[in-house]
């Protein structure tokens, strides 16, 4: 996957029909994926794994269903190609210069094409394998689709732009994301730890790409709870974005603005709610999104507030309002970070004096 070829056309589809999305495949289905994802373009997705080797493994996804990238089709070579640059640029900097691996369909844990990006050298499982010449020089996407069409299965390495694959029945422990965990032992983060890892990860790409001129777009998001319900608020027809969709109160940060000032000021337009109607609980952020159109993040910052009465009054933006439990919040047809976005402040992410205003 290391050499270069002509750029492709750019195909126009950019995911299967939900009628085509295979039943049990988790990357084809957006409330699986959208809490991970770190960016995005038309046909792939870069999303923080959630049993990372270290912290910054990453995962390079396409759109469509198909099963490892020895199938991915020729017009989505370049596209490809750019996003794994952009990451391993990205690791290089921030983490360290990134290895790739991918399961050829042998020992995959998901059944969808993903290819790793782990910013260490893991190369000890895989040393004795190369010394003894198992490993064949892998010449970029085309050297990979041949090898698919002609053998089938197989296993992919990278580290410093060489790759090489490795057969089926000579992969240590069964995949290389087994052998390597084993390798790393009580190194390895903990479950635990992977939800602070991920806003790690976000935190570090949002510096990342503020540096190297591809800045976010800013906003608030204002969750509202009362008697332990979150309150949706379905956006109308006149917005102009997300028409039809429940979300919760949000505005675009002016530049300059204090994120909890406007927060109240969001309040009071959107629900007629004043500071004396709600106590802040807890502020987040800014959290970075990938921007599912294909522009710039969004950079939000995230407040929940109790709210002293269930009766809003809502403005033009939206056309009714729900009070659900928070683990409802799927049943939902939500902007696609929005759960993310509530359990990160939940989870009391920079929390802020509940009575703190500018």
């Amino acid at each position: 996957m290391t050499n270069k070829a002509r750029p492709a056309r750019r195909p126009a589809s950019r995911a299967l029909p939900l009628a085509q999305v295979p039943e049990g495949c988790p990357f084809c289905h957006e409330a699986t994926v959208a809490p991970g994802v770190l960016m995005e373009t038309p046909q792939f997705l870069v999303v923080c794994d959630r049993a990372p080797l270290v912290p910054g493994h990453l995962l390079l996804i396409p759109r469509q269903h198909i099963a490892c990238y020895g199938a991915l089709p020729r017009p989505l070579y370049s596209e490809f190609r750019a996003l794994k640059a952009r990451l391993a640029a990205f690791l290089a900097e921030a983490y360290a210069p990134p290895v790739f691996f991918e399961h050829g369909v042998v020992a995959q844990t998901v059944p969808h094409a993903h290819l790793h990006a782990v910013p260490a050298r893991l190369d000890l499982p895989l040393a004795a394998l190369l010394a003894q010449r198992e490993a064949a020089a892998a010449r970029g996407l085309g050297g990979l689709r041949r090898w698919y069409d002609a053998h089938g299965s197989y296993v992919y390495y990278e580290a410093d732009e060489r790759g090489y694959l490795l057969p089926p029945d000579g992969t240590p422990a069964g995949n290389l994301k087994t052998a390597f965990g084993q390798a790393l032992g009580p190194t390895r983060p903990a479950p635990d730890d992977v939800p602070a890892i991920t806003r790690d990860v976000r935190q570090r790409w949002q510096r990342f790409e503020q540096a190297h001129g591809r800045p976010t777009t800013r906003v608030v998001t204002c969750f509202l709870e009362h008697a332990g319900a979150i309150c949706l608020l379905k956006r109308s027809e006149a917005v102009g974005s997300g028409r039809g969709k429940w979300h919760a109160v949000s505005g675009y940060l002016p530049e300059g603005k204090d994120p909890l000032g406007h927060a109240y000021d969001e309040l009071a337009e959107e629900t007629g709610l004043t500071p004396g109607h709600v106590e802040l609980r807890r502020h987040a952020g800014p959290v970075l999104f990938a921007d599912r159109a294909g522009g710039r993040p969004w950079e939000v910052d995230a407040f929940l507030f109790r709210a002293g009465t269930p009766a809003l009054s809502l403005n033009w933006e939206h056309v009714e309002y729900v009070w659900v439990p928070p683990e409802r919040l799927a049943d939902y047809d939500c902007f696609p970070w929005l759960r993310a976005l509530y359990e990160a402040v939940a989870d009391g992410v920079g929390a802020a004096s509940a009575n703190s205003r500018p």
